[in-house]
């Protein structure tokens, strides 16, 4: 059994103004985790000044989600680590759903999968 379970997901012809907003970026990956029941506990956005681009990073009490977007390159990354009664693919499954994309690829690393030890 996994500890958590960890998708790395990849964006292919996203919109470019929604890879430049964090606005728009935070109420996506906020609602994202909500859809999947998490708990958040703090977000952060940076938007860079050379191509425009974002990384974001929302803590959550089951993990996190985090963003990093090329607007030059229509290409948005996106991690969903989850562990506990979360359901990672829920929020991937928002995301897909609402971000206008060409194609998506998705990744599942289960993790913690081979922990038998307890360590004191």
């Amino acid at each position: 059994m996994a500890l958590g379970t960890h998708l790395i997901v990849e964006c292919y012809g996203c919109d470019i103004e929604l890879l430049k907003s964090i606005p728009q970026l935070d109420e996506l990956l906020t609602d994202a985790a909500l859809s999947a029941n998490a708990t958040i506990l703090n977000k952060y956005f940076h938007k860079f000044e050379k191509g425009e681009g974002i990384t974001g990073f929302i803590a959550l009490a089951e993990s996190h989600l985090s963003v990093h977007t090329w607007p030059e390159h229509g290409y948005m990354a996106v991690d969903v680590f989850m562990c506990g009664d979360c359901d990672p693919q829920t929020s991937v499954t928002y995301i897909s759903d609402r971000v206008q994309m060409s194609r998506i690829e998705i990744r599942r690393i289960m993790r913690g999968a081979d922990f038998t030890s307890t360590y004191d």
